[in-house]
């Protein structure tokens, strides 16, 4: 394709998306990446005192599902990916540091080092999307805390489902 021809398609495509659509698909669009963007900010925040779990609470039942799944599944392949990649390059970084500085490694294997850090991870998401459906509080986030409860779990995300349906 020509330069000149792919400058306008880029351009026609920036043009539509910018524009909001009559049908009101563009709100809705917006709607979406709003909510998953509240979503991952209480997944994936370190201190969370900005108000993350009260930005996904509001959101309500719409976001029941994805919490569930979340509570089930864990962190999902794409984001068990890019973690796995951010983990192997700190372990090579820290083994680095110690081959310069310490005349005795100290740091796990790269596989332990990976698969914990992974694990506590997944574990913290499991936990989060707990106590979001249990300040939800609807008939389908209950229920899904329930079933939750009837797999094995790891002990912190039992006592987050534990914690989270005796919320009254």
């Amino acid at each position: 394709m020509s330069a000149p021809r792919s400058a306008w398609l880029a351009l026609g495509a920036a043009l539509l998306l910018g524009c909001p659509a009559r049908d009101g698909a563009a709100p809705a669009q917006q709607r979406v990446a709003s909510s998953r963007e509240r979503l991952v900010a209480w997944l994936e925040c370190e201190e969370c005192g900005d108000g993350e779990l009260v930005n996904v609470v509001a959101l309500g039942p719409a976001v029941v599902p994805t919490l569930a799944a979340v509570l089930r599944s864990g962190m999902s392949p794409a984001q068990r990916a890019k973690l796995t990649l951010q983990l192997e390059q700190r372990w090579e970084e820290r083994r680095a540091y110690e081959s310069e500085h310490a005349s005795e490694s100290r740091l796990a294997s790269r596989e332990q080092y990976v698969a914990g850090h992974l694990e506590s991870r997944d574990a913290l998401y499991r936990v989060r999307a707990a106590t979001a459906l249990g300040r939800i509080g609807s008939d389908e986030a209950i229920e899904a805390l329930r079933a939750a409860l009837s797999v094995p779990q790891r002990p912190s995300v039992e006592r987050a489902i534990s914690q989270a349906l005796a919320k009254p």
